[in-house]
Order: structure tokens, then sequence, then C-alpha cells
């Protein structure tokens, strides 16, 4: 690899390094909701999933992101990565096309109610109500077709 390759594919994974960083911190929270937070704090917890998802999302959608892609694809020398490398440039760019065809708010506002929604399902499974379910299901499933 050309340093200049080699430089842009650093940067590139400590860029998805954030990425994957920031996940973790999300998976850890939901971890958190899903098994010691107390009842009445999921409307704090969904809006904290939320900021985090947007977090997420901005970092994901950083232009810098498109360019270092773009400079190893358009590089000849991008024919001389090996097979992980070539994999991972392949998933970081995947990750970037879609993260940039979803809009900021959409993305929060999913994160939102999967919290809520996943809270309200242990609520109806406990009492044997889908109609409790129903509703914010429906939100979900909404959000997710404008998503698709």
């Amino acid at each position: 690899m050309t340093p200049k390759i080699s430089s842009a594919y650093k940067e590139l994974l400590s860029k998805n390094k954030d990425l994957a960083l920031i996940g973790t911190v999300e998976d850890i929270i939901h971890w958190d909701m899903e098994t010691m937070m107390p009842p009445g704090a999921v409307k704090q917890r969904s809006e904290q999933i939320a900021l985090l998802s947007r977090i997420h999302h901005k970092l994901s959608i950083n232009p810098k992101i498109g360019k270092l892609i773009d400079t190893i694809k358009s590089s000849p020398e991008s024919q001389n990565l090996n097979e992980k490398e070539n994999r991972n440039l392949y998933l970081i760019a995947k990750n970037y096309r879609e993260q940039t065809s979803l809009p900021e708010k959409l993305v929060a506002d999913i994160a939102k109610q999967q919290a809520i929604t996943v809270n309200i399902w242990k609520k109806a499974k406990a009492q044997k109500k889908f109609s409790l379910f129903k509703a914010d299901l429906q939100k979900l499933l909404d959000l997710s077709r404008q998503a698709a």
C-alpha cells in the first residue's frame, strides 16, 4: 500500500473504531434497560438512547468517511488490499451508504420508539394483553417502513 492509501485506510479504521465504541455504549444502555433500570425510567432512557443514536448517526455520516472511502477505492493501489482490508472497506462503505440514506430525526425516532415499545411489550406480555402493545408496535412498524 502506498503511504497515501495506508494513511487513508488507517484514518478510516480509526473513525470506524469510534463508531464501534459508541455502539458498545448504546449496547450497555440497552442491557441496563433490560436488566437493572427502574420501571419508571423508560421515558428518560428512551431519550438517552435517541440522543446516542443521533450522535452515532452524525459520526456515521461524516463526509470525511466518504472521502476516505473514495480515496481508497479510486486508487489503483486499492487492488493491493488484502482480504481483510477489502472486507473492512466494503463493510464501512456499506454502513456509510445506509446511514447517509437516513435522516437523523428518523434514526432518533426509531431508537426512542424501540425503547418504549420494548417496555410496553414487557407489560403487555405479563398481562397477556396484546392490545396494550399494538399501538406502539404500529408506531415502530411505521417508522421502520419510513427507513426502508
